[in-house]
């Protein structure tokens, strides 16, 4: 490859990857061209895009973005999958890769890089699609936080029933 086209690679490889928060790391070897087709077309309409990388330089370009540790993984014919617009992140693209991988059995997962942290080889990013989403988090938290507020509510609307049916208090039926 010569200097020129490296460097319009590398530059569009900035232009895609520049600001990348978080994407995949697979390996396409092995995939036909029908499934790498119908993969890439059902992701497009998800917001998820597919770049084919020449390691070399998607290395080079990775290595000034928060995804830089992906580039230990490259080797062989890979593709990165991305979120491509914003409301799409990381742990959507893992959990539709998920659903994908029962469809084409020769998809690799290389890597992961979500938050700040890699996840490696095939059990990592099946880890990745399986953690919650900020808002699924926030949710448990919120309903565990309110768990023990409602038991003590049910423990008082009983009480109170007990007490409007004309039942004595515990307290003062042992007096009694």
């Amino acid at each position: 490859m010569s200097k020129p086209v490296k460097n319009l690679v590398s530059e569009v490889y900035k232009s895609r990857f520049g600001n990348i928060a978080g994407g995949i790391l697979i390996e396409i070897r092995g995939t036909t061209s029908n499934d790498t087709n119908d993969l890439r077309a059902d992701l497009a309409k998800k917001n998820i895009k597919i770049t084919v990388v020449h390691n070399a330089l998607a290395k080079s370009v990775l290595s000034n973005t928060a995804a830089k540790d992906l580039g230990k993984f490259m080797s062989g014919a890979n593709a990165l999958v991305y979120p491509a617009a914003e409301g799409v992140d990381a742990l959507g693209v893992a959990r539709e890769l998920a659903v994908w991988a029962k469809k084409i059995p020769t998809l690799q997962y290389k890597g992961a890089f979500y938050e700040g942290v890699l996840y490696e080889g095939q059990a990592g990013v099946e880890l990745l699609s399986k953690l919650p989403t900020r808002a699924e988090a926030q949710g448990n938290v919120v309903t565990l936080l309110l768990s023990p507020g409602s038991q003590i509510i049910g423990i008082l609307d009983a009480i109170k029933a007990k007490l409007d049916a004309g039942a004595a208090p515990a307290g003062e039926a042992a007096a009694a």
